[in-house]
């Protein structure tokens, strides 16, 4: 079973360019400079090096959740046990990551970065670049839905 999450709401909804039957197009908005998550991602320069983890179906400003969990595992001890990809869900009893705890999650992640590439480099050392480029996503794509998507959402 796979797990992805998505932004609870599409930060590019206002200013889109939609299809026919009335989907976003994603590429229309990235070649007119209409989508937030690209034009945020390109403008980064800690993420030249990594590219976007992606959902199952490629959409951009989806994250591949379930490997977001792996990363944190690799920290196991240091993650507190409520800090997930999953999220700890909202109010309204749907599941995901709540902005707050975007952000919280992302500034826990930069605060062990260090500690996250010593521990690739000895549990995976012929990954531990990929990893820690990975890794640099994991946080900036949290902020990212923190601040521009009111969090994220989890689909199965």
């Amino acid at each position: 079973m796979g797990l992805d999450n998505i932004p609870k709401k599409y930060p590019c909804i206002g200013h889109e360019i939609r299809d026919e039957e009335g989907k976003i197009d994603c590429q229309a908005n990235q070649k007119n400079g209409l989508c937030t998550w690209k034009n945020e991602y390109e403008s980064n320069p800690l993420l030249k090096e990594s590219g976007p983890t992606l959902g199952m179906f490629g959409t951009d400003c989806w994250y591949r959740g379930k490997y977001g969990n792996y990363l944190l595992d690799l920290l196991s001890e240091e993650v507190p046990h409520n800090y997930s990809f999953y999220g700890n869900g909202y109010e309204d009893g749907s599941e995901g990551i709540s902005p707050s705890e975007c952000i919280e999650i992302s500034h826990f992640m930069r605060q062990h970065a260090e500690n996250f590439a010593y521990v690739a480099g000895i549990k995976e050392p012929e990954n531990s670049r990929s990893l820690i480029n990975d890794y640099i996503y994991a946080t900036w794509w949290l902020e990212f839905v923190g601040n521009f998507s009111d969090g994220s959402e989890v689909w199965y």
